[in-house]
């Protein structure tokens, strides 16, 4: 069985209140597979519309979001982030119901002259 932080490919932090929630994504501080800094990425974020609310999102660097459809939001980060813990963006949401929610995490072209599209994602709970 294959350790479900090896699909971790970021890191990540949620801070929670009980009606809102923010999500800091970055690099994977010391992910043995991440030996190139991260120049773009696409980053994709699922999750169910009727118990979650996207808001926003701020970058550290140059980058933009979109929601594109409810429950599905898309973001483009530019720039050049070491691969050992930088911080990419925070993503707010805004709770609609009490119970703990999944959001999947996908992780798409990262990287700049050699380019990584990553077939996996994972998926944290709020």
């Amino acid at each position: 069985m294959i350790d479900s932080g090896v699909f971790e490919i970021l890191d990540f932090v949620v801070t929670e209140t009980e009606t809102a929630a923010s999500l800091k994504l970055s690099t994977e501080g010391g992910w043995e597979y991440s030996v190139e800094d991260v120049e773009s990425a696409r980053v994709s974020i699922s999750y169910d519309p009727s118990e979650l609310t996207f808001y926003g999102a701020s970058f550290e660097g140059l980058g933009f979001v979109n929601e594109v459809n409810p429950g599905f939001v898309e973001a483009a980060i530019i720039g050049s982030y070491n691969s050992d813990g930088a911080s990419l963006g925070n993503f707010g949401f805004i709770k609609l119901v009490p119970d703990a929610i999944q959001l999947q995490i996908s992780l798409f072209e990262a990287g700049g002259s050699t380019a990584h599209d990553y077939p996996i994602g994972f998926t944290i709970e709020i």
